[in-house]
């Protein structure tokens, strides 16, 4: 894109910047916004991004706010944005991401391409991407959003420009985490396990092994519930994310609590593997807590 082009396609967007500022976006959101339109401005666009960060910092909100600022409006269908959201990414994904980006944009400058938890390619799926980010085709951007940067091929990562998300703070969480549905339901359940029998926890663990993303959800929010636990034991009680469950009656050491958080952790990583048996993942968590 040329110079003039840019400074036009970035005039032309003022006004959807100033909206973005007006939906009250973190500071750090508008740091990275700011440095995303300043990268138009100066006509230096990279053909790839890799946005990595601590899981609900807003990664995939900013990739297509970035879109909007490029002109293509990302919440109604566009021909020209592309969007990979799977549990396990597929070569025939990548395939067919590959063929959209590589004709010519239709109603945009560009052809925009965002790629949600990268970390899920296979490992077929990841070495075709590796070709496209060796040779990308003309007027096409790809943004790959993670939380584990580590699981991804580093010759990926080192043919993206890296946007680092920080890791939200206490209030921050407690705003997101505090309101949710889902988490006061999983402190409820985690709740009734620890005073279940052996039975009823394999049971829970088969019930939701059906639906591996909810499991990983739920596993997020037991990770804060142990975290909580923890800072309250230790007298740290300004570092809770829910300081409502003050004197939870959970009866474990501090030993035992940080090997219950480091146990969640892991099976967290072990459901993001398609090839891993996900009920017997959950099972074996469950004989630990």
């Amino acid at each position: 894109m040329s110079g003039p082009l840019g400074r036009l396609l970035f005039s032309k967007n003022m006004v959807e910047l100033k909206l973005i500022k007006l939906k009250k976006m973190k500071k750090s959101h508008l740091k990275i916004i700011e440095f995303l339109k300043k990268s138009i401005e100066k006509d230096k666009i990279s053909h790839a991004y890799l946005f990595k960060g601590p899981e609900n910092t807003g990664k995939r909100k900013v990739a297509l706010e970035f879109a909007k600022i490029l002109g293509i409006n990302p919440y109604k269908f566009h021909p020209d944005l592309i969007i990979v959201d799977a549990p396990t990414i597929e070569i025939s994904h990548i395939r067919e991401l590959i063929h959209k980006l590589s004709l010519f944009p239709f109603k945009s400058n560009f052809k925009i391409a965002i790629i949600n938890n990268a970390e899920a390619m296979t490992k077929e799926a990841s070495n075709a991407l590796l070709k496209t980010l060796e040779e990308p085709p003309e007027k096409s951007i790809l943004i790959l959003i993670t939380s584990y940067p580590n699981f991804l091929l580093p010759t990926i990562v080192s043919r993206s420009q890296v946007i680092n998300f920080p890791h939200p703070s206490i209030s921050e969480m407690k705003k997101e985490i505090l309101n949710d549905k889902t988490y006061k339901k999983s402190i409820n359940e985690i709740l009734n396990l620890l005073n279940s029998d052996l039975n009823e926890r394999l049971l829970y663990a088969e019930n939701i092994a059906k639906d591996v993303s909810y499991a990983n959800n739920i596993l997020r929010y037991w990770i804060i519930f142990f975290r909580d636990v923890l800072f309250e034991k230790i007298g740290c009680q300004g570092f809770m994310v829910d300081s409502t469950k003050n004197n939870v009656n959970v009866s474990y050491s501090i030993r035992k609590l940080r090997d219950i958080i480091l146990k969640i952790k892991n099976a967290r990583l072990l459901l993001m593997n398609s090839s891993i048996n996900s009920r017997l993942v959950l099972e074996n968590l469950m004989l630990e807590i």
